[in-house]
């Protein structure tokens, strides 16, 4: 069960990465501040997969806090909403989800 978890987390992460990069590249180009935005996320893609802990996934549920408040600024806080952001900021949520069930079903370390 845990396992299948943990593929599914690494699924989430890197299916949002990819989308974040198509989103962005359609919207406009890719700038400095989208590699700035995105390190961290790449940074949680690499160490699920090397070192995946209980403290790590919950470190990972916090910055994928920090990712939702970001993005929710421009979900709710715009009159006209795009249908990328309400994805973006629903894949967000999963993660968050799924990184705080990882973290309290994990058996080792």
């Amino acid at each position: 069960m845990i396992l299948s978890n943990l593929k599914l987390f690494r699924f989430g992460m890197l299916f949002f990465i990819l989308f974040a990069l198509i989103k962005t590249s359609m919207i406009s180009q890719l700038s400095p501040l989208f590699w700035i935005w995105v390190t961290p996320l790449l940074v949680i893609e690499l160490i699920s997969w090397i070192y995946p802990s209980k403290k790590f996934f919950q470190s990972v549920g916090f910055v994928l806090l920090m990712y939702f408040m970001f993005d929710s600024l421009s979900v709710f806080g715009v009159p006209d909403v795009s249908v990328f952001e309400i994805i973006e900021v629903s894949m967000i949520v999963i993660l968050f989800v799924n990184s705080v069930f990882i973290a309290s079903t994990l058996k080792v370390k």
